[in-house]
C-alpha cells in the first residue's frame, strides 16, 4: 500500500493545529486549504514525501542556480519555457509559442492565459516582463542575460524581449531560469522576503518551511492544469546518505534523491521499490588557481595531474554509474565537444616524466579542498583523487569542508588555495558552461585570457549552428592544452522510489519536478 495515503481524525487535527506543533509561515493572500470531512468523519489525505539530501540556502529560484534548491520549489513557481528533461529542445511552460524577428534582434511570446497566482494576482504580460527583468538584475544569471535589452508588453498576453545583438542562445537562457514571478507580492516582500515564503502559479503552493527538517507543500485548487495529484507534498531534510534510503524503505517517505551507487542495489533488490538511473551532466573536476605562485601555474604540471588520475578507478566508485570525462569540459552530443582531443588516458609515467620536465622532479605540496555530504561519494572522490596524486609525488593535504562553509569559502574569498574539487552541471547549451569561465566571474581562478574570453562571447553571439560549433571546439583545444584542472567523471543521477510512484520524469539539469509526478494508489 501506498506509504503516505493517510487516514486523520478530524478531532485530532483539529487538536494537532490547536496545540500549534510547528509555525507556518503563509504568504499573504494565500491561506491552507480547508480540510474535507467525509461521511465517517475522517480526513483522507494523499501525501508525497520526498527525502531530500539537503536543506534549501533560499526558496527564490531567481537568486540561485543551484539544482538541489530549485528543485523544492519547482512544482511551485513555474517557468515562461523549459529544457525538454533529457535535451537540450525548449519546450513551452506559460508562454505556448515565440518566434524570433529576421533580425535576430526580437523575440515575441505568447503567453498562456487564465493562470493567476496563489495569492491571486493574475499572470499577464505585465507579470512576465516583471519576470524578466528580475532574472536580467539577478547576479547568477546575469552571464546569460547580458544581452537582454528591453522587456515590452504588446498586449495583455504578448511580450517581447529586445536583444542588443543577435543571439543563439537566448531561448537556452530562457529555459535555463525563465521564472514567473507575482509582481505586487514580491515587489512588496522583496527578494530576500520572497525566499522565505514563495508564490508561483504551479499545482502546489507554499505551507511553511522549518529550517533543517522539512518544506510542506498544498495542492492549489485553481492550478491551470487542472487538479494536482497529491494533497501535500513534503520535502524531508535527510543529508545522511543511509538515512534516507531506509526511511525509504519502510515507507516514511515516497522519493529520495542523491542515491549513491553503493546503496542502489539494496533499492533494486526491494520488491517494494524501484531505482531510476539517468546518465548526468554534473561535470567533476579537480580545479586549480592557476593565477597562484605555486606549481599549478603551469600547464605542463596540469597535464601531468590529469595522466597520474585514473578515471576508470573514479568510474569504479560508483559501481559504474558514471563515465570519465575525455579531456575536455563539454559532454558527447553537446556543440563544441571534441573526440580528438587528448582524454588523458591514465599513464603514472608519463605524469612523472612531465613532473620533472617542469622541474619538479620529487613532486610538490599543494592543499586540495573538497565537499562532503553535498554529492554521492564526494569525500571518496577527494581521497582517491588525492592517492592517485601521491603515487606520483605530489604530497596532498586533503581539506574536507561540509558544504556551506566550502561554497563561502569559494563565494567571499579570493582563493581555494592551489587546488579544490567540486562538479558543476552542465546544461545543454555549451555557453551556460564555459560562460562560467568569464571575466569576473567567481569561478575563473585563472589569469585573464583575452582569447578565451573572445571564444566565450563568440560562442553566445553566434547563430549559425555549424560555427559556433567550431567556436567551442577551438575552446575546448585550449582547456585541453591549458587545462582547467583534472577532468575527472560525470556520475549517473540516481533516484529511489515507492512502485507505487508514477509518472516521475527526472530532467538531466537535476531539477526534481513534481508537476506531472502522480501514484497508482
Amino acid at each position: 500500500m501506498f506509504a503516505r495515503f493517510r487516514v486523520l481524525l478530524v478531532a485530532i487535527l483539529a487538536l494537532v493545529l490547536t496545540a500549534g506543533c510547528a509555525s507556518t509561515v503563509t504568504p499573504t493572500g494565500v491561506q491552507p486549504g480547508d480540510t474535507e470531512n467525509t461521511s465517517s468523519g475522517v480526513v483522507e489525505e494523499k501525501v508525497l514525501v520526498i527525502g531530500h539530501h539537503v536543506d534549501p540556502v533560499t526558496l527564490n529560484p531567481v537568486t540561485n542556480t543551484t539544482a538541489a534548491f530549485q528543485s523544492v520549489t519547482a512544482s511551485t513557481i513555474e517557468q515562461l519555457v523549459y529544457f525538454e528533461p533529457e535535451g537540450s529542445d525548449i519546450l513551452p511552460g506559460l508562454a505556448e509559442s515565440w518566434a524570433f524577428s529576421d533580425d535576430g534582434l526580437q523575440l515575441t511570446m505568447n503567453l498562456k492565459e487564465g493562470v493567476i497566482f496563489h495569492n491571486g494576482e493574475e499572470f499577464n504580460a505585465e507579470a512576465a516582463k516583471f519576470s524578466l527583468e528580475q532574472l536580467k538584475a539577478s547576479p547568477p544569471y546575469e552571464r546569460w542575460t547580458q544581452e537582454f535589452g528591453d522587456i515590452e508588453v504588446v498586449d495583455d498576453y504578448t511580450v517581447v524581449i529586445n536583444f542588443a545583438e543577435p543571439t543563439g542562445f537566448a531561448l537556452s537562457a530562457l529555459g535555463r531560469g525563465s521564472y514567473v514571478l507575482p509582481p505586487a507580492y514580491y515587489a512588496e516582500l522583496g527578494a530576500e522576503e520572497f525566499s522565505l515564503a514563495p508564490v508561483g502559479t504551479g499545482p502546489y503552493q507554499f505551507v511553511e518551511w522549518v529550517k533543517d527538517d522539512h518544506v510542506t507543500f498544498e495542492a492549489f485548487e485553481d492550478y491551470w492544469g487542472g487538479p494536482p495529484a497529491f494533497d501535500r507534498i513534503v520535502w524531508r531534510v535527510i543529508p545522511e546518505d543511509a538515512a534516507r534510503v531506509a526511511a525509504l524503505q519502510v515507507g516514511e517517505v515516497d522519493l529520495i534523491t542523491n542515491v549513491t551507487p553503493g546503496q542502489a542495489n539494496t533499492i533494486r533488490n526491494d520488491e517494494n521499490l524501484r531505482l531510476v538511473s539517468i546518465p548526468g551532466v554534473r561535470v567533476f573536476m579537480t580545479y586549480v588557481d592557476s593565477r597562484l605562485d605555486h606549481p599549478v601555474a603551469d600547464p605542463m604540471v596540469r597535464r601531468a595531474m590529469n595522466y597520474a588520475v585514473d578515471k576508470d578507478g573514479l568510474v569504479a566508485l560508483f559501481d559504474g554509474e558514471a563515465r570519465g570525462l575525455d579531456g575536455q569540459y563539454l559532454l558527447p552530443g553537446i556543440i563544441g565537444y571534441d573526440e580528438t582531443l587528448d582524454n588523458f588516458a591514465y599513464n603514472p609515467e608519463k605524469a612523472k616524466e612531465l613532473l620533472a620536465e617542469a622541474g619538479y622532479p620529487d613532486g610538490f605540496t599543494m592543499t586540495l579542498k573538497y565537499p562532503i555530504d553535498r554529492y554521492p561519494l564526494d569525500k571518496e572522490m577527494g581521497e582517491t583523487v588525492a592517492a592517485y596524486l601521491e603515487a606520483v609525488g605530489i604530497d596532498v593535504e586533503q581539506v574536507p569542508l561540509e558544504y556551506g562553509e566550502f561554497r563561502r569559502q569559494h563565494v567571499e574569498e579570493e582563493t581555494m588555495g592551489p587546488a579544490w574539487m567540486w562538479g558543476l552541471a552542465t546544461p545543454s547549451d555549451p555557453h551556460m558552461m564555459v560562460s562560467l569561465f568569464g571575466p569576473g566571474s567567481i569561478y575563473t581562478r585563472f589569469p585573464d585570457d583575452q582569447r578565451v574570453f573572445d571564444l566565450i562571447d563568440q560562442g553566445m553571439r553566434e547563430t549559425d549552428t555549424a560555427t559556433r560549433e567550431g567556436t567551442y571546439k577551438e575552446l575546448m583545444a585550449i582547456w585541453n592544452e591549458e587545462p582547467l584542472g583534472i577532468y575527472m567523471i560525470v556520475p549517473n543521477d540516481l533516484y529511489g522510489m515507492s512502485i507505487a510512484i508514477e509518472n516521475f520524469v527526472p530532467r538531466t539539469d537535476q531539477v526534481v519536478d513534481l508537476r506531472t509526478t502522480t501514484t497508482s494508489e
